[in-house]
């Protein structure tokens, strides 16, 4: 997420709290390993990011 401009505010547990420095809002994203593929959709969906334009940035 970090190369879409997300940065880790804070953490607690293994939830981390992810920053736009151009939004208001922010996100919070579970690190238990390994990511579901609906999962993943929702939290790009969530930072306004593209699928193809991420999967191209990986």
């Amino acid at each position: 997420m970090a190369r879409f401009g997300w940065t880790v505010e804070s953490q607690r547990g293994s939830h981390r709290k992810l920053v736009h420095p151009e939004r208001t809002d922010f996100l919070i994203v579970a690190f238990h390993g390994s990511l579901g593929r609906n999962t993943v959709r929702r939290i790009l969906r969530q930072a306004g990011i593209d699928e193809d334009q991420f999967l191209k940035r990986l």
